[in-house]
């Protein structure tokens, strides 16, 4: 192959191009004219500036018939809003857009997102990741793991599809799963869509969607939800969960565990009593308190004393 080779070195040689609408700084740049087009070497590292976006790595290359760059080792992405980690990164100058392999970490002030495959766009501050992707809320402590995600850090707003798993990590964890997660970081809310289920100790919460309050560590379970909680079974059109501080520890402690279950409208329960009876209830609102994972007391309140019912099946009769 015949190939024309031009170095230049020097302590920083500035580069500006109206073909790249970017600026570009290297120690060193090597031309080469090949059959394919011309191709620069950055063999000592770069550094583009592209409006607020600042791209540098150890090694780049850039190809100008195809007005981009293939940059590796180290390459790091900032600007005001985020910083982007990752192997290697393939920039296209015309796209204003990233393709980045390798270790890739994107992180803010309340995210971290991991994942070996990220798209990043930098007009709308987009990213998405289509093979595995870990979200890391760093505040509240809450990790949501799912194959597909996308992330807009301007309008702070994502969605992780593909069966993702959201971990609300308390003292005892409590492990949601559904067909579509939504994540609206400005508001502080986690919303589970399609065929929830969520497990918290010994309590199984299922329903069509569930909405976790960040900040307050509170949800809202709508859409036909039940708790299964060994042989008991509760019901209702509305179904909110609290956590709290764990008082069994003493007021020193950092402990956060389930608290309170509250149903809400058409509460109804069939449950197992102390002496392995079983009660059926049915009233306008359930209180159920937890300790140490398993149900203290269960509460049942109504518009008027006639609107709570209860049939009672001792042991022996069932």
């Amino acid at each position: 192959m015949n190939s024309r080779l031009l170095a230049v070195s020097s302590w920083l040689l500035a580069v500006s191009c109206y073909l790249f609408a970017a600026d570009i700084s290297a120690p060193k740049m090597e031309i080469v004219d090949t059959p394919d087009g011309r191709t620069t070497v950055f063999p000592q590292g770069i550094t583009i500036i592209d409006k607020d976006n600042k791209i540098t790595g150890k090694y780049a290359v850039f190809y100008e018939k195809e007005n981009r760059a293939i940059i590796s080792d180290s390459v790091k992405i900032v600007n005001p809003q985020l910083k982007i980690i990752a192997d290697t990164a393939f920039y296209s100058f015309a796209e204003k857009k990233s393709n980045l392999t390798g270790k890739v970490q994107v992180e803010s002030e309340t995210l971290k997102i991991e994942t070996p495959n990220l798209t990043f766009e930098q007009s709308r501050n987009f990213v998405k990741a289509q093979d595995g992707v870990k979200i890391r809320e760093k505040l509240q402590n809450l990790t949501v793991i799912g194959k597909i995600a996308e992330y807009n850090f301007t309008d702070g707003l994502g969605t992780v599809d593909s069966s993702p798993t959201l971990y609300i990590e308390r003292s005892d964890t409590t492990v949601i799963q559904s067909t579509k997660m939504i994540l609206k970081n400005k508001e502080s809310q986690f919303l589970a869509l399609d065929s929830v289920t969520a497990k918290a100790g010994n309590t199984i919460l299922t329903s069509d969607t569930l909405l976790f309050f960040i900040k307050d560590d509170s949800g809202i379970a709508t859409g036909n939800p039940k708790i299964f909680d060994n042989k008991n079974i509760i019901l209702g059109k509305t179904i909110k969960f609290y956590f709290g501080e764990d008082d069994s520890m003493g007021s020193s402690t950092d402990r956060t565990v389930l608290k309170t279950i509250k149903i809400l409208e058409s509460a109804s329960a069939n449950y197992v009593t102390s002496d392995s009876g079983r009660l059926e209830v049915e009233g306008n609102i359930f209180s159920i308190n937890y300790k140490d994972g398993d149900i203290e007391n269960i509460r049942v309140f109504g518009d008027s004393l006639n609107f709570v019912s209860g049939k009672f099946y001792p042991k022996e009769k069932l």
